[in-house]
């Protein structure tokens, strides 16, 4: 199945979830603040965290509420700018992970789908 782009897709204001990890799952937000021809500008923003048990629980984004450098995986440069610019592209409905999605070297960074997202951490 090929992906396709998805510019059209993708909106100022609209938040992707990074999540990734091997013996447990991080959870980072990052919410749209510019786009431009094929691409969109992110920027990582601060997490709601409500916890549900030991060491797991359910993270939400709290949009507008921009991490001045960036800390996160998605967008970690070496110059600390705040942000970073991604190619989102989509899977069509019939394939095995449909929806909009932008590149991340590890984990997978999907367009938010407005339900809470679960994490778990480690010691």
């Amino acid at each position: 199945m090929l992906k396709e782009s998805a510019i059209t897709d993708v909106q100022v204001g609209d938040v992707f979830c990074h999540t990734w990890g091997y013996d447990q799952t991080n959870v980072e937000w990052y919410q749209v603040v510019a786009k431009r021809a094929a691409t969109i500008q992110l920027r990582q923003v601060a997490a709601e965290i409500t916890p549900s048990g030991d060491m797991t629980g359910h993270s939400r984004p709290r949009k507008d509420q921009f991490i001045p450098m960036a800390t996160g995986a998605l967008c970690a440069k070496a110059d600390g700018a705040p942000s970073c610019v991604k190619r989102p592209y989509k899977y069509p409905a019939n394939a095995y992970l449909p929806g909009v999605w932008v590149p991340a070297v590890y984990g997978a960074c999907r367009l938010w789908d407005g339900r809470p997202q679960a994490y778990s951490s480690y010691a």
